[in-house]
């Protein structure tokens, strides 16, 4: 009986805690929200809309920062991929025009396995940049114009953000461990630089309308 109490008052405790926890994260994260002019919201629920511009992998999604930095409108969330999994942190800055998808991700063991077993991945013809990244696209003449030397150069640069993609109007970009909102204008202003350095070429090409991101 005893042993039955002790559990019980664990319990509620570490369940009081961790609720405290959230509401101390939430609170700190309306401040930094706050203090820029950006959006907060503790689920995808609290959203216009209920619902974010652009799907991520696995899992669900919360504290999401959403707003305007320098040229572009962004969202950046972390996702909650289950247990005995890691969070990722998410940030997405909405490109001028939509453009076709592509996914650019690190290479290591997971994209060795995919390889092997048939999984697709483009070369640049770039020896130090092919053996970094692994690329999925189904056009491999956009894949080709849009890395042009000043993107492979930043690709190329030390990053602790190593996976990106083109999807829904959005590059995204996303590393295990969570999103540390402090640095998020740092990350943003690195995602903006990559923008920037996208062809005339590739929008002339490949380029189609978007959209407000609250729309």
């Amino acid at each position: 009986m005893g042993f039955m109490i002790i559990a019980v008052v664990l319990t509620v405790a570490l369940y009081t805690v961790k609720i405290m926890a959230t509401s101390a994260r939430r609170k700190r994260l309306r401040t930094v929200a706050a203090g820029r002019d950006w959006t907060y919201a503790p689920r995808v629920r609290d959203l216009p809309g209920r619902r974010l511009p652009f799907s991520f992998f696995w899992g669900s999604s919360r504290d999401i920062m959403t707003g305007q930095h320098g040229s572009s409108a962004f969202v950046a969330f972390t996702a909650v991929t289950g247990r005995n999994r890691p969070d990722y942190g998410v940030v997405g800055v909405q490109l001028p025009n939509m453009l076709p998808e592509l996914e650019l991700t690190r290479e290591g063991m997971g994209t060795a396995i995919a390889k092997a077993f048939g999984g697709q991945d483009l070369l640049v013809g770039h020896p130090q940049f092919d053996a970094r990244y692994r690329i999925q696209s189904r056009d491999p003449g956009y894949v080709v114009t849009l890395l042009n030397p000043a993107v492979v150069a930043w690709f190329m640069a030390p990053r602790r953000w190593e996976n990106f993609a083109v999807r829904g109007g959005f590059l995204q970009a996303w590393t295990p461990g969570g999103l540390s909102y402090e640095q998020l204008p740092w990350v943003l202003d690195e995602l903006n630089d990559l923008v920037a350095r996208i062809g005339e070429d590739v929008w002339g090409g490949w380029g189609a309308p978007t959209y407000p991101l609250n729309r």
